[in-house]
């Protein structure tokens, strides 16, 4: 890990001068001095790179998480900070690939995707599509090749707000807004990782996908770096899928599931 912070509190139990422990709900390291508990605050919870990955057949295959209120980031009166970030390998084409979504025929909250042009694209929504802010780059993935992509939302309800990154590089942005946006809600749909709903049709990502992340904070380029080199979340981390032949949550309690057979345990994986 990076650089820790130390802090003192004195309303954890008492105990022996030099008792260490692991404090689960701060995943900070705890040392007891004699009179206080000193905590260490950890910048990062590290992963071990995946054995397997995700493999998505562009067909009907997805995952679906189902909904929570941590997976939210909108009242209908303002926004929080998020971010989303996960490794894919579009396998033919980057057109059309999908990455996060939560969305249905009617609602919509966000959808991290590619468009039809393979541009790498964010919708934030005010409920419907109609209104909605967005960016979206100008190209930049390649087809049938491991990438890292990541998204960004300071909260701050504009599309300036909203920044895009492929393999920890700042992407140059095109602002993809439309209607009036006020703020998003707070609906009762999955989140879909490889699927996406509008009321215009069903679309499915083709390819595969590993270490997706549903992050309650504004990554900050440091953090993205440390994802992207070494694979260290912060401790912000809502959600991480790493598809271990399974479709866990690996940080939180969102388990997902798997639909139409998509294969979680492809050892296809990023080198």
């Amino acid at each position: 890990m990076s650089t820790i912070t130390p802090t003192t509190s004195s309303t954890r139990p008492t105990g022996v001068q030099g008792r260490i422990a692991f404090e689960t709900d701060t995943k900070n390291i705890i040392v007891y001095d004699g009179a206080n508990w000193r905590g260490y605050e950890s910048d990062g919870i590290p992963f071990a790179k995946g054995s397997t990955s995700a493999d998505f057949d562009g067909t009907d295959d997805y995952i679906s998480v189902a909904d929570a209120d941590n997976l939210s980031f909108g009242d209908g009166s303002s926004d929080s900070p998020f971010s989303i970030t996960a490794w894919i390998k579009p396998d033919t084409s980057v057109g059309g690939f999908r990455i996060v979504s939560k969305s249905d025929a009617s609602n919509a909250e966000y959808v991290f995707s590619t468009d039809g042009s393979g541009n790498l694209r964010v919708w934030i929504c005010d409920s419907t599509f109609s209104n909605a802010i967005g960016q979206k780059t100008t190209g930049g993935l390649t087809a049938d090749t491991w990438q890292h992509v990541a998204m960004t939302y300071s909260g701050s309800g504009a599309s300036s707000g909203i920044k895009l990154y492929i393999n920890n590089a700042a992407a140059s942005l095109t602002d993809s807004s439309s209607g009036s946006y006020t703020a998003m809600e707070n609906h009762s749909m999955a989140v879909d990782i490889g699927r996406l709903v509008l009321s215009g049709g069903t679309s499915y990502a083709d390819g595969h996908m590993d270490d997706v992340a549903i992050i309650d904070k504004e990554l900050s380029t440091t953090e993205l770096s440390s994802i992207y080199n070494s694979n260290i979340y912060p401790v912000e981390t809502v959600s991480l899928y790493r598809f271990e032949g399974n479709a866990n949550d690996s940080e939180g309690s969102n388990n997902g599931t798997g639909q139409n057979s998509v294969v979680l345990n492809s050892t296809d994986v990023r080198s």
